[in-house]
C-alpha cells in the first residue's frame, strides 16, 4: 500500500470528489481513479459508489478515509519531532494576533509538544511594534509593512439569538432574513469582524443594526431580542456559558470567514517562525 494512495485517498475525501482532487494532485483523472481502484482491489472493501458515472466515496470509503488522515498526520508529526531533535531549534516567535482562528489552542499544543525549545509569544496587535508572523482574518486591515498572507482555514458564520426569540425552535435561516430583524454588529472602528459583516451585509444590509464595542455588550443586545452573526467556534463557546442562548445555523452555502497567516515581504523570515508558520499550514490543511 503507497503513502501516495493514502493521500490521494485523502485528498478526494478534503475536496469532495475525484475530479478536484486530481486537479489538487496535480495529476490525471483517470490516474487517480485507478489508484483509488488498486486500493478497493488491496483492500477487498468497497470503498466508492458509482452515481451518474462518477465514482463517490461511500460510507465505508469516508470512514476509512478519515482513520488514513488521522494517521498521516500523526506521520508528519513524528517527521516534525524528528526534524525538531535534528535541527536544535530554539528561540522566540513574536506573534501578533488581529483574530484568533479556530483550533488554536490543539495547534499550540500540537507544536508546543513537537518543538519544545521554541517559544511562541502572542501579543494583540499594535502597528508600533514588529512581529515575525501575523493571524488575521478578511478583511485584511491596512498594514504599515508589507506583508505575504496565507491561507489557514475557513469557518462557518452563525447566528446566535436567546431562547425566546422568534427563531428559537428553528435550525436554519437564510441570510436575506436578517434584513428583518435587530441584530447588533461589534465597533466598526475597533473589529476586524464589524469590516467582514459589513461586507457581508453590503448587498443585504441589516434593517437595524445596535453597534456594541465588546462581545459582552452584543450578547446583553441578544438576551434583550436581537440577534447577532459570530464565526462557529466562538458561538459555540458563547452558547455552552450562557445557556440562554442557542445558534441558528444558515442556509446550504453558508458564509464563511476566512483566517489567515501573514509574514513581512521586506524582511528575512527567522528559522524558528518558519518552522512555525511550516506547521501551522500543516495543521490546518489536516483538519476535516
Amino acid at each position: 500500500m503507497e503513502l501516495f494512495t493514502l493521500q490521494c485517498l485523502c485528498k478526494t475525501l478534503q475536496e469532495g470528489g475525484l475530479a478536484p482532487a486530481a486537479q489538487a494532485l496535480g495529476i490525471r483523472q483517470e490516474a487517480l481513479e485507478q489508484l483509488m481502484i488498486n486500493l478497493e482491489t488491496e483492500l477487498k472493501v468497497p470503498l466508492f459508489q458509482r452515481e451518474q458515472g462518477k465514482l463517490l466515496l461511500n460510507s465505508t470509503g469516508r470512514r476509512y478515509s478519515d482513520r488514513v488522515r488521522q494517521a498521516l498526520c500523526m506521520l508528519e508529526d513524528a517527521a516534525l519531532q524528528a526534524a525538531s531533535a535534528r535541527d536544535d531549534l530554539h528561540g522566540t516567535v513574536r506573534l501578533g494576533l488581529l483574530a484568533t482562528p479556530p483550533e488554536l489552542p490543539a495547534l499550540l499544543s500540537y507544536f508546543s509538544n513537537a518543538f519544545p525549545r521554541i517559544r511562541l509569544q502572542f501579543e494583540e496587535y499594535s502597528p508600533a511594534e514588529e512581529y515575525d508572523l501575523l493571524l488575521a482574518a478578511d478583511p485584511l486591515p491596512a498594514l504599515p509593512a508589507p506583508y505575504t498572507n496565507l491561507a489557514l482555514v475557513q469557518e462557518e458564520m452563525v447566528v446566535v439569538i436567546s431562547k425566546q426569540h422568534a427563531w428559537a425552535t428553528r435550525r436554519r435561516c437564510q441570510l436575506r432574513e436578517l434584513r428583518n430583524q435587530p441584530i447588533a454588529m461589534p465597533d466598526p472602528g475597533h473589529s476586524t469582524l464589524s469590516g467582514y459583516l459589513r461586507g457581508l451585509f453590503a448587498k443585504n444590509p441589516p434593517h437595524i443594526a445596535f453597534w456594541a464595542p465588546s462581545i459582552l455588550q452584543m450578547m446583553i443586545f441578544v438576551r434583550n431580542g436581537a440577534c447577532t452573526v459570530l464565526p462557529l467556534a466562538l458561538a459555540e463557546c458563547i452558547c455552552k456559558e450562557d445557556p440562554s442562548l442557542r445558534l441558528v445555523h444558515f442556509g446550504k452555502k453558508p458564509p464563511e470567514r476566512t483566517y489567515r497567516i501573514l509574514r513581512r515581504e521586506d524582511v528575512p523570515l527567522p528559522a524558528i517562525a518558519h518552522r512555525f508558520l511550516d506547521y501551522a499550514l500543516q495543521f490546518y490543511r489536516a483538519q476535516p
